[in-house]
Parts: structure tokens; C-alpha cells; sequence
């Protein structure tokens, strides 16, 4: 910002006009992706900068909130099913989910761990399924 030879009078340079321009798009269009129960926790924030850094703070919430949220997620993982009638893709959609829940908590599981989950989670009909298609690759 340039000053002038006024008091308190500032002359914007090119450069400060798009930057604070584009400061605008990115907080309108934060100010617009946010839940309204969120809103009023960052509608005094004056930079969009201010804004993603308390979205942040409020998504990762306190070590014991995300303690919780991890021991909720787990409980899930040990809980995960195929439901009755749900697809091969819906099954997937909804694993991703979780394991990437859980992969955001910082926690990680080994991959053997993930796949037998899948194959203990399957209905019985794909227990059929599965064991044909094993005795098929072995009188092949």
C-alpha cells in the first residue's frame, strides 16, 4: 500500500487491488461452502487465510475430541458388514469412507487387516460365491 501525502490516506498499488481481490473470491467462497451451524465462528475473520486456519482448528477439534472421533471410527471398523441387498460398489463406497476416516485420525491399518475385514464383512451369499471361484482356480 502506498501512502499519501494526506493523514491516514492510502493509495493502492495494482498489485495490493488483485491481491485483496482475490482475498474476497477465496473468503466468499469459503464464507459459502461452510455449514450456517459454523458460520459464526469465522464471519469476523477479516482474510480467507483467517478463515481456512479456524475451519482447520475446528475440524481437528482438541487431542480428547479427536480421541473420541478415532474411538468412534474404530468401533465402526470393528462393526463393518455388507448390509442386506447392498452392492459390491456400495460396500466399497462406504469402507473408503471409513478407512479414510480412520487414516485421517492418524491412525493406520495394516492392509492385511483391511482386506480380511472386507472378505469377513461379505453376506453369505458371496461366501459362495467366493469358495467356487477358489475351486475353479484349482481344478484349472
Amino acid at each position: 500500500m502506498l501512502r499519501c501525502r494526506k493523514p491516514g490516506c492510502y493509495k493502492w498499488s495494482s498489485k495490493d487491488r488483485k491481491r485483496n481481490n482475490l482475498d474476497n473470491i477465496a473468503k466468499d467462497l469459503l464464507f459459502r461452502a461452510i455449514d450456517e451451524t459454523i458460520f459464526p465462528r469465522v464471519r469476523k475473520c477479516k482474510m480467507a487465510k483467517e478463515v481456512w486456519n479456524t475451519l482447520m482448528l475446528i475440524g481437528e477439534g482438541d487431542e480428547q475430541e479427536k480421541e473420541n472421533k478415532l474411538t468412534v471410527a474404530m468401533k465402526k471398523f470393528e462393526d463393518f458388514k455388507m448390509r442386506p441387498g447392498e452392492s459390491i460398489d456400495s460396500i466399497e463406497s462406504r469402507f473408503t469412507k471409513l478407512t479414510t476416516e480412520i487414516s485421517d485420525l492418524e491412525k493406520e491399518i495394516p492392509q492385511k487387516e483391511l482386506n480380511l475385514k472386507v472378505l469377513r464383512g461379505l453376506t453369505k451369499e458371496w461366501e459362495v460365491k467366493e469358495i467356487h471361484e477358489e475351486e475353479s482356480r484349482e481344478q484349472h
